[in-house]
């Protein structure tokens, strides 16, 4: 069972929460944020959905993001990111079409049931995505987000936060913290819409995509 200590921060502050964790990912580091403006949409590589279907990060090219990344048997900073993320989502214009990516950094655990379970118990919309890929994929985008995490023998170690992507896959802005403001958070997102991704059409949650 995954616990988590009564201390949080979010990304590249000085306050950490933890989680226990049964893996076999003891040792991680750290992944260093990166200062490169490197485009995350150029990540070809497919995660798969609370449906079972197969997402690229590539496909949401042309428009902007929302990406934060959590697990689910986290109980304390996940959650009130959870909550962020729903008010946000809340307050975002339908018009804008602009989708919420939560990854968790505890594929193992979070399998498709399990993340799905996940959207049931906090009645998440369509419009966030749950998303889980290979560990090595994970770090990669968590660096790239400049979003810090650890995964040892018995916790996950994480400073979780919020982006916002533009419409190319580069960082555009970020909000550390479980307390961000959620209105401060759609204005970015809103600020980083663009002619090209109001004409974009989100990926299909229908089912895995087939060969």
């Amino acid at each position: 069972m995954k616990t988590s200590l009564p201390v949080f921060g979010l990304v590249l502050l000085l306050v950490s929460g933890a989680g226990a964790r049964a893996g076999s990912d003891s040792g991680v580091k750290f992944m260093p944020a990166l200062t490169a403006r490197a485009s995350i949409y150029d990540d070809a590589v497919p995660f798969q959905t609370d449906t079972g279907a197969s997402v690229t990060l590539s496909e949401f090219r042309g428009r902007p993001v929302i990406l934060s990344l959590f697990f689910s048997t986290c109980h304390v900073a996940c959650p009130a990111t959870i909550a962020e993320l729903l008010d946000v989502s809340r307050r975002l214009p339908r018009a804008s079409r602009i989708p919420i990516l939560l990854v968790t950094i505890d594929p193992q655990t979070d399998t498709v049931e399990q993340l799905a379970a996940c959207r049931t118990e906090n009645r998440l919309p369509g419009g966030i995505l749950l998303l889980r890929g290979h560990p090595t994929q994970v770090r990669k985008l968590a660096a790239a987000a400049g979003i810090v995490y650890r995964v040892e023998a018995a916790r996950i170690v994480h400073r979780p936060k919020v982006v916002v992507l533009d419409s190319s896959g580069v960082v555009a802005a970020s909000f550390p913290g479980t307390h961000a403001n959620p209105e401060t958070i759609v204005q970015a997102a809103l600020q980083a819409v663009t002619e090209e991704a109001r004409d974009f059409s989100p990926p299909s949650e229908t089912g895995p995509k087939r060969p």
